[in-house]
């Protein structure tokens, strides 16, 4: 009996640290380990690199370049371009190299080199959709090149993000991102986390991600300075640090001379990357999601629900489709920071309303963001691919 040979999976990915879609990328990898070969192509080292060894992982370079995070302007759309012919040739190399049965476009960066490539060399491609092209040049070149026969499933993280592509809907199935529950689940509240930052008497409320302009960091932290006049002993935890781009560093120092301005050195602590974000989860009181563009689909949020804090979120998006307002969570207008404070306030004051947001979150984690159900979909949808 001829033993059947295991299928090998070529990842692109467009960021070296880790976020959101690097989060999807790892579980997606440690899910699946024993189904296929995988090999990763990332654009230079960085903690994406770390994990991936970790795992034993092999990985490839393709700087893909520099662009904005938000809105791409001129020069972003020109330097893309001007990069197509390198990213093409160089990825039909790799292809060479790997001999992949399957591509797998987890970025939106990579989504048409990867699909001239892998037309080129006759390997068929998965796109994962963790972006809303709601408008511009970036939605025309995804409706045009996901298109091409070549792409065969288009997998988006929310309605939100799929609603842009409604040309390519035969091709796009939604599939929300998911928590690994066994990794984020409710903990000691007072851990090691508030005992090293000496917070283990304070109401803690806390942000999780980029530390990027469409994120309305400067929000939480206007939302911040209401909250401590009514409670001063409040502690705002922003968790997280800006990719490598100047406007991004930029970003931060406005984000820390406001916090000076505001007189909130004592009640907002930077903490930075962490390696340890499923404690900070575990030992929170109130998650925040700010976003002033909508978000996709949140990993961090799902992530709050999983273990332990009440979640507050903008109202659109993907924590529109994810939080039901007043039963598992709260909403709030995006950039309406007063708004935000209040409902801050709201879950500060009322212990029991807290609690019972969170235990309501905890619940629909384990009934509809399952990691073990998002895998096996992922897998069938891999497997008709093949």
């Amino acid at each position: 009996m001829v033993e059947k040979s295991v299928k090998k999976i070529l990842f692109l990915e467009q960021y070296a640290k880790i976020s959101g879609g690097q989060k999807v990328l790892l579980s997606l990898i440690d899910g699946m380990k024993d189904d296929f070969d995988f090999c990763v192509v990332i654009p230079s080292p960085g903690a994406l690199t770390g994990e991936l060894e970790k795992r034993n992982i092999a990985y490839k370079y393709l700087p893909v370049g520099y662009y904005s995070l938000g809105k791409k302007n001129t020069w972003d759309v020109i330097n893309y371009i001007l990069r197509l012919p390198y990213l093409i040739l160089k990825l039909c190399l790799i292809i060479d190299e790997e001999k992949p049965d399957l591509i797998y476009a987890n970025a939106a960066r990579t989504f048409v080199f990867a699909t001239i490539a892998s037309a080129i060399k006759k390997v068929p491609l998965i796109w994962h959709v963790h972006s809303i092209f709601d408008k511009g040049v970036s939605r025309k070149l995804c409706n045009y090149f996901g298109n091409h026969p070549i792409v065969k499933k288009i997998v988006v993280v929310s309605d939100a993000a799929r609603l842009p592509l409604a040309a390519l809907w035969s091709k796009t199935q939604n599939l929300h991102n998911c928590v690994d529950e066994q990794v984020y689940h409710p903990g000691l509240r007072l851990g090691p986390i508030r005992k090293s930052l000496a917070i283990t008497d304070n109401i803690v409320l806390s942000m999780v991600g980029l530390l990027v302009e469409w994120k309305c960091v400067d929000d939480f932290i206007r939302a911040a300075q209401i909250v401590t006049e009514s409670f001063p002993k409040a502690r705002f935890l922003i968790v997280g640090d800006v990719l490598y781009d100047k406007k991004g560093e930029s970003y931060k120092q406005y984000l820390m001379d406001m916090v000076q301005e505001l007189g909130l050195e004592r009640n907002v602590i930077f903490t930075g990357f962490r390696n340890d974000v499923p404690d900070i989860m575990r030992e929170i009181d109130i998650f925040v999601i700010a976003s002033k563009q909508p978000d996709p689909c949140p990993t961090s949020l799902l992530q709050a629900m999983a273990s332990g804090p009440a979640v507050i979120a903008t109202n659109f998006g993907g924590p529109a489709e994810i939080i039901k307002e007043g039963i598992d969570g709260l909403l709030y207008t995006a950039c309406d920071y007063h708004e935000l404070a209040e409902k801050m306030l709201q879950l500060i004051e009322n212990r029991d309303e807290c609690l019972k947001l969170a235990a309501n979150a905890q619940q629909k984690i384990k009934e509809r963001f399952n990691y073990y159900e998002y895998l096996n979909k992922i897998k069938s949808i891999i497997e008709g691919v093949l």
